[in-house]
Parts: C-alpha cells; sequence; structure tokens
C-alpha cells in the first residue's frame, strides 16, 4: 500500500511488490533469486544510489524525483540489473 512498508520475504523465491507513491523497504532481497515487482513505475525509469553513514550498506532506488525503494544489504551493481524485476 501506500506510506510505509517494511517486506521480509520467506523460504525460496519472493516476490516484492513496489508501488509508486510508497516508501518500500526491502530487508532481505536475494539477488539471483527474489524479483521486485513494479506497480506504476517502470525500471527504465529507475535511479539507483548506494547509500551512505548508517545506511552505507543499503541501495535506494528512485523514480523521478521519489524514493521507491530502499533494498538492505546490497550494492547498485547488484542490484541495477532489470533481471531482478518484474
Amino acid at each position: 500500500g501506500l506510506g510505509f512498508n517494511t517486506l521480509y520475504g520467506g523460504a525460496g523465491a519472493d516476490i516484492f511488490v513496489a508501488r509508486n507513491g510508497a516508501y518500500n523497504f526491502i530487508g532481505d532481497f536475494e539477488i539471483g533469486s527474489d524479483r521486485i515487482q513494479l506497480v506504476d513505475a517502470t525500471f527504465a525509469n529507475l535511479s539507483f544510489f548506494q547509500g551512505s553513514g548508517a545506511s552505507a550498506a543499503d541501495v535506494f532506488a528512485f523514480n523521478g524525483s521519489n524514493l521507491l525503494l530502499q533494498v538492505a544489504n546490497t550494492t547498485v551493481a547488484q542490484l541495477n540489473n532489470v533481471a531482478n524485476f518484474v
């Protein structure tokens, strides 16, 4: 939904739904297994930035000027791949 969403998956492959207009924190994204389904956003419109300070291990993804995703414990090089998205 809209607002702040904290998302964690279970065992195996997960699909996390990230809706434009919401702040979506994904706490356990597994590169190569999990995927992110974008709603009202496209991969081509995303920009990725590595966090700093207390969030240095996280990636932030913006849809235009809107912060869409914070993905814990990953890097821009790992997440910025269309294969990670539905």
